[in-house]
């Protein structure tokens, strides 16, 4: 089944807004008052960022950084506290996030000292982001006749055969086991996902203490997750993203990558046949166990 830029957008309303900035737009002073808005927002980030901060701090490598950072996306208390996160934020608090501002302090301060530049640049990102999404969505509203920002604008054009990621509720890194997705589409998914995590662990690092090589870690990730997402980004109708973020030449070829894709699968099959058909044994044995 092909998927075009839109049908591959991570599609459904948790992913729509995906491109929000968490931070953006809520009070400096934070309310006493539990049931204000952004005082609950605000706690729902620090529950995200003690959940990650469980599942990764404790690595002593980049080895084990990165084994911890997939075992999170695959972790369905992880999934289901971030899409509680996506489901309190609202359309307009993603369009307010595509003006860039100057990043979180929260943020800056978990960085830790040395390190404003590169949070100021993964803020660029995260605002040119949040820009190209709501292009998408309003492309998506004038395509079919959906009020800008309709929650369900994304799952439109999704293969019905493929769950979207709102259908997946205990499973961010679903896309992985689809035959249909270009595995360069999947890589991209997969790093805007560790880069999601990579910034709440920023974060969490106010409170934690953590060495100085994984601050870096973390901040390569958050930024290569953000850059990986914006090549696909760019290639969605609607979508304009400045070349400061991803020169031209950069932006994925979504057309070519699922041709490819789909002349392999299609070899893969015709030889897999080929293989049943004369039998004879064309794939070596299993190795036993001793």
């Amino acid at each position: 089944m092909a998927h075009n830029p839109i049908c591959v957008l991570n599609a459904g309303s948790d992913s729509l807004r995906r491109g929000l900035v968490p931070f953006a737009r809520l009070p400096t002073n934070r309310s006493t008052d539990p049931n204000d808005p952004g005082e609950r927002y605000w706690k729902q980030i620090f529950a995200v960022e003690d959940c990650v901060g469980n599942a990764l701090f404790e690595s002593r490598d980049l080895d084990e950084l990165d084994v911890a950072l997939q075992t999170l996306l695959e972790d369905p208390s992880y999934c289901r506290l971030l899409r509680e996160l996506y489901g309190m934020t609202t359309f307009e608090m993603v369009v307010q996030s595509t003006a860039e501002h100057s990043p979180p302090p929260r943020l800056l301060s978990g960085a830790g000292r040395g390190r404003a530049n590169r949070v100021r640049r993964a803020n660029m990102l995260m605002a040119a982001t949040s820009s190209a999404v709501v292009q998408v969505i309003g492309w998506l509203a004038k395509q079919h006749g959906s009020a800008a920002g309709d929650e369900d604008a994304g799952d439109s054009e999704y293969p019905a055969s493929t769950p979207s990621p709102s259908r997946s509720p205990d499973n961010l890194i679903w896309f992985l086991t689809d035959p249909d997705m270009p595995p360069a589409l999947k890589e991209a998914f997969f790093d805007r996902a560790v880069g999601d995590a990579s910034m709440f662990a920023i974060g969490a690092a106010n409170d934690r203490a953590i060495p100085d090589w994984m601050k870096e870690a973390l901040l390569d990730r958050w930024e290569a997750g953000l850059t990986h997402y914006l090549r696909f980004l760019a290639a969605c109708p609607g979508a304009a993203v400045s070349e400061d973020c991803v020169p031209k030449a950069d932006v994925l070829d979504v057309d070519m990558l699922q041709a490819e894709h789909e002349h392999s699968s299609a070899a893969y099959e015709t030889n897999l046949q080929r293989a049943k058909l004369s039998g004879l044994d064309v794939f070596p044995p299993l190795a036993q166990d001793a």
